[in-house]
C-alpha cells in the first residue's frame, strides 16, 4: 500500500505509517489505478537505492579506517623499535692509560753507591657516570608540559568530527537533527623518541550519542569509542605540534 503527504509531496511504501516523517501531517492512501500511482513508485525506489548507495558508503568508510589506523599502529611501532636500536645502545666505557710512567735516573752518591728510590704509585682515574640523555623525570615533565600546552587545541580538533559521528549513524540524512553527540574526557598519553626530542601523543576518548525517539524506535543512548594521534617535535627551547 503507498502513502502520499498531502502538504510535501512525499511518497512512502511502508502502509504502517500514519503520519509524514518530515512535517507530521497525516498521511493520505494513495489509489493503484490513480495518475500519481507511477510517480510514486518511481520515488519510493528512488529512495530505496539512495539508501542502499548510502549503506555501502558507509561500509567502505569503516574499512579504510580500519585500514588507515592499522597502518598507522604498524607505522608508530616500527619508528619506536628502530628508535630503540639507534638509540639505546650502551655508552662505550672511558680507557684509562696503562703505560707505566717515565722516571728519572737514580741518584748517585760517593763510591757511586746508589740511592734506594721509592717510585710512586698512580692514583686510578674515576669512572665518569654516564648521564642519561631522556630520563624517566624528564618524560613525565615534558608530558605534562604538552599536556598543558595542546591539551584544549586537540580536544577541540577532537570535537570537530562531531558531523561526522552523527552521520555515521544516521541512516536518512533528515533524520540528522534528532540525533545527539557529546565528548567525553579525553586520556592523553604521550610517547618520546630521539632522546625526548620527538613526541608522539596518543589521545582516547568516547563520544556519547543519542538518538531521538521515532514512530517506528524509542531513543537509545550509546558510547562510540574513538583514538587519535598527534605528532610534536622540539625546536629551540619550544615543542612545536602541528
Amino acid at each position: 500500500m503507498m502513502r502520499i503527504c498531502p502538504k510535501c509531496g512525499d511518497f512512502y511504501a511502508d502502509g504502517s505509517l500514519a503520519f509524514c516523517l518530515i512535517d507530521g501531517t497525516p498521511l493520505a492512501g494513495v489509489a493503484p489505478d490513480s495518475e500519481v500511482w507511477s510517480k510514486g513508485v518511481r520515488v519510493v525506489e528512488e529512495k530505496a537505492s539512495t539508501l542502499r548507495r548510502h549503506g555501502r558508503t558507509q561500509k567502505w568508510r569503516r574499512v579504510l579506517f580500519s585500514v588507515t589506523t592499522t597502518l598507522v599502529i604498524t607505522t608508530v611501532v616500527c619508528v619506536v623499535a628502530l628508535n630503540s636500536l639507534i638509540y639505546l645502545r650502551p655508552m662505550p666505557e672511558e680507557r684509562i692509560p696503562t703505560e707505566p710512567l717515565a722516571l728519572a735516573p737514580p741518584p748517585t752518591g760517593p763510591g757511586d753507591s746508589t740511592f734506594p728510590i721509592t717510585e710512586p704509585t698512580p692514583a686510578p682515574a674515576p669512572t665518569p657516570t654516564p648521564r642519561p640523555v631522556c630520563s624517566d623525570a624528564d618524560r613525565r615533565r615534558e608530558g605534562k608540559a604538552l599536556i598543558r600546552s595542546f591539551g584544549a587545541a586537540w580536544r577541540r580538533r577532537i570535537e570537530g568530527a562531531r558531523g561526522k559521528v552523527i552521520a555515521r549513524y544516521v541512516a536518512d540524512p533528515r533524520g540528522a537533527q534528532n540525533v545527539e553527540a557529546s565528548l567525553g574526557t579525553v586520556e592523553f598519553t604521550p610517547t618520546f623518541l630521539k632522546q625526548c626530542r620527538v613526541s608522539i601523543v596518543s589521545a582516547r576518548y568516547s563520544w556519547q550519542v543519542r538518538t531521538g525517539a521515532t514512530l517506528t524506535a524509542p531513543a537509545k543512548v550509546f558510547s562510540v569509542p574513538g583514538a587519535k594521534q598527534f605528532s610534536c617535535f622540539r625546536r629551540g627551547g619550544g615543542w612545536r605540534c602541528p
